[in-house]
């Protein structure tokens, strides 16, 4: 297959995320490998080629295309969560410390601690805001959901709690202090038998 002309790259681009989000991986790849060998140097390219590897389940290839994505667009968050995400051991560690000193969120759970410290100081209208915009920069970590259910149930808003706190859950369902959380909220938001069956 040719590579395209630069001038088709951003429909071909917008056609592979088409198919990668109606399921269809393989369509998509093959679309993004062919952009890459007209522009190789394509950071949302390679963060898509990374994503879908990851997926797959090849994680050394997905951290390949995610570590050029990550060079070439360095101050990403979505690529730094991408990569952590393949990552695991020390070579984790290492990227957990590095996005710290680059003030980047990965939505780790030691990252909700001054939020969750803002609930314990009574302060939950700020600790809300707070939750939402590091669940806005890194919106599949399950952490800052967890946050922001924790600040509503502090807020009262129990129905608002609920939904925050079952995407928590399905990304951490290992996670007992979120299923404890959801449990509660789920019975005060007057679902008392869906609260049961979490606790």
């Amino acid at each position: 297959m040719l590579p395209p002309a630069k001038a088709e790259i951003p429909r071909l681009y917008q056609q592979a995320l088409g198919l990668q989000k109606a399921g269809d991986a393989t369509g998509a790849l093959a679309i993004y490998e062919n952009i890459l060998l007209a522009a190789p140097g394509q950071p949302e390219v390679l963060f898509q080629v990374g994503r879908i590897r990851a997926q797959a389940g090849d994680r050394a290839e997905a951290e390949t295309m995610l570590r050029k994505a990550l060079k070439a667009k360095p101050k990403e968050s979505a690529i730094w969560q991408a990569l952590h995400g393949v990552l695991d051991g020390a070579a984790r560690r290492k990227l957990e410390r590095e996005a710290a000193r680059a003030g980047i969120p990965l939505g780790l759970p030691s990252e909700i601690r001054p939020i969750l410290a803002l609930v314990e100081k009574g302060e939950p209208a700020k600790a809300l805001e707070k939750a939402k915009a590091l669940a806005r920069v890194a919106p599949a970590a399950a952490a800052p959901a967890h946050a922001v259910g924790i600040a509503q149930s502090a807020l009262g808003n129990w129905a608002a709690a609920v939904p925050a706190l079952e995407a928590a859950a399905t990304r951490a369902p290992g996670d007992g202090a979120v299923l404890s959380d959801l449990g509660r909220a789920l019975g005060r938001a007057g679902r008392p038998v869906a609260g049961l069956a979490r606790l």
